[in-house]
């Protein structure tokens, strides 16, 4: 209900009551009323007069006088009420008593509390509208329009409407109501600013939020000027309503009686716009004649193709190449920019989301990530990867700790990596350079936006992609020559030989013969140390076990990492004492070792076997 009398007169959206101008019964106001009340900005239901009585509440109904524009005379002196009984007031059964038609009277209503001497508690204000005798409006509709719909950017206004125009009106309108050009002018008043939609009564109400706007106005239609119907739909609008081919958009507007004496019906006008095309799936691809082929590489392997992109340490060939992970700028990949690769493939047909389009490159959700979780080199340890809101970062979580692994720009896509422990364990975990599916992974998002009210809508496939983090440096193999029981030689400073290979294949030899200015494997790569690491084993005693030293003793004393024509020439010995002098057969034995580099740690084993002794072995 209004709160003011301005409110419920002028308000269009204001509840209104009806009442026939030959009512002679009239109607009970209580049976329209309810009493609510608002706890926690919610408002609840307390109930009507019956209920309100119990708690010593009553609903009080007035009179209130006023002049509406279109008459001279007082509203409310159409009408009478007693207790809550309203009726109107002025029929006669006659023609003349149809002159009260169109009259709007004004009730207050009070609610008043007993508990506190009649003290006002609140008051609304409610009109009531005395109407004809089963006076359903007449409607018109108008031819409608059919045009196709193409979706574009918030702020056009799709304005090429002009639904009805006055031949239209004569033709159709006047012929209802019997009346000519002038009559009808001379009568009618267009509504402005408010559309309307039928309800189940057979009358209209009004369509709230409604769609665009309509306003009576002149244009030029067929070489002279005339009166039309003119509807301008904004782009949001015609995007929310038209999804389909076929879909249809409808409203009613409405031509209301001027103040006459003579009883006149509204007439509601409909106003459609079909469109038989609707154009709102922009999709673009990225082909893979749009990748450098050079950059790209097939799944999870070195070799050529266009899945996934790798990013590397630098290359000692090239002077000045360090052990890093330099910036891989994804944007630089493609043969041309990606907005430029979607605007070409959609601008024909939707120009306007083409020219405000715009690609930024992110870390896919963590639920689109193709790995969410990788296991470290160290102890298995398991991480948890996750991305930013925003995407411009991705983490890796073991337990409550969380560490940054990578950032990516949004303007060219250049990755850069984290170097922290997380990043290393991780990145250390696959074991030779074929086994990339296990490489650390980031999957990138070709992120494309254009203008609202569809700044997602442009599909464009192949959008995600992977990059992997190739692993610098590798542990091809350890060998250690045989050792023979009882043959003090075999078993003490025994060589121990590692063979490293890098990212790219190369051992340290064919490293050193292709760095420029020459560089060693190790110096480039900063293989700092190898140390045993943890418990030396056996299968001495038929399963694998912690070396019992009451049995055997076996050392490992790590070597300087000499290096000569750049291959590493001292990578450590190894020596065996036998102390149980029982006859033994032959075993095995494994030492793990750590090598520590610039990228972390790997982790191998440094594994030979002992013969039993021969007879003619000699014993030192």
């Amino acid at each position: 209900m209004a709160t003011t009398a301005e409110s419920a007169v002028k308000d269009v959206h204001a509840p209104v009551l009806s009442i026939a101008y030959n009512d002679v019964d009239g109607i009970h106001l209580d049976d329209w009323m309810d009493v609510h009340y608002k706890v926690n900005n919610q408002y609840a239901l307390w109930g009507g007069q019956a209920t309100i009585n119990e708690q010593n509440f009553k609903l009080k109904y007035e009179l209130i006088g006023y002049i509406s524009p279109n008459y001279d005379t007082n509203e409310s002196d159409h009408a009478t009420i007693d207790g809550d009984l309203f009726k109107v007031k002025g029929y006669k059964d006659d023609a003349t008593g149809r002159q009260i038609i169109g009259r709007t009277p004004l009730v207050r209503v009070t609610l008043v509390d007993g508990n506190s001497g009649d003290a006002i508690a609140s008051v609304g204000y409610i009109k009531v509208e005395i109407t004809d005798v089963n006076a359903t409006p007449e409607t018109v509709e108008s031819d409608g329009i059919k045009k196709d719909y193409t979706v574009g950017c918030t702020g056009n206004a799709l304005d090429k409407v002009q639904a009805i125009t006055w031949d239209e009106v004569e033709s159709k309108v006047l012929a209802k109501i019997d009346m000519s050009k002038s009559e009808f002018e001379a009568n009618y008043r267009f509504v402005d600013g408010i559309q309307y939609k039928p309800n189940a009564q057979n009358d209209f109400d009004v369509l709230t939020p409604s769609v665009g706007t309509v306003i009576s106005t002149t244009d030029a239609v067929g070489g002279h000027q005339t009166n039309v119907l003119k509807w301008t739909v904004t782009e949001n609008e015609a995007y929310q309503l038209l999804k389909k081919d076929g879909d249809v958009i409808t409203v009613w507007v409405k031509f209301a009686p001027k103040a006459t004496a003579r009883a006149l019906k509204d007439i509601y006008v409909k106003l459609s716009w079909t469109a038989p095309k609707v154009h709102n799936t922009p999709t673009a691809t990225i082909k893979d004649s749009d990748k450098k082929a050079a950059a790209w590489h097939k799944a999870n392997t070195n070799a050529a193709g266009f899945d996934q992109l790798h990013i590397q340490v630098g290359n000692a060939t090239q002077a000045g190449a360090k052990c890093e992970f330099d910036n891989l700028v994804v944007a630089n990949t493609f043969n041309s920019t990606l907005v430029g690769i979607v605007k070409k493939q959609i601008e024909d047909q939707y120009a306007a989301l083409a020219g405000a389009a715009t690609v930024k490159y992110k870390f896919a959700p963590t639920a689109d990530q193709s790995h969410k979780t990788f296991y470290g080199a160290k102890s298995n340890t398991k991480y948890d990867i996750s991305v930013s809101t925003d995407g411009t970062t991705i983490f890796a979580s073991a337990g409550t700790v969380s560490h940054k692994l990578a950032t990516i720009t949004a303007g060219n896509g250049t990755i850069s990596i984290e170097k922290n422990d997380f990043t290393k364990d991780i990145l250390n975990k696959y074991g030779s350079v074929s086994e990339l599916a296990d490489a650390l992974t980031f999957t990138v998002l070709a992120d494309v936006k254009t203008c609202d009210p569809a700044s997602d809508l442009i599909n464009l496939t192949n959008k995600t992609f992977d990059v992997k983090v190739i692993k610098p440096l590798f542990v091809k193999s350890v060998s250690v020559a045989a050792m023979t029981l009882n043959n003090y030689q075999s078993m003490t400073n025994v060589p121990v030989k590692f063979e490293f290979v890098d990212f790219n294949n190369y051992t340290q030899a064919k490293f050193w013969a292709n760095s420029n200015p020459k560089v060693a494997f190790k110096d480039f790569y900063k293989i700092a140390s190898i140390e045993q690491d943890g418990d030396i084993t056996t299968n001495y005693s038929g399963a694998w076990k912690k070396i019992d030293e009451s049995d055997i003793k076996v050392t490992y004393t790590p070597g300087t990492l000499a290096v000569s024509g750049g291959v590493i020439s001292d990578y450590g010995k190894v020596s065996l004492v036998q102390v149980n002098q029982s006859r033994a057969n032959g075993f095995d034995v494994k030492i793990p070792v750590a090598i520590t580099y610039n990228w972390g740690t790997l982790y191998t084993d440094i594994q030979f076997h002992v013969n039993p002794a021969s007879a003619a072995a000699r014993k030192h």
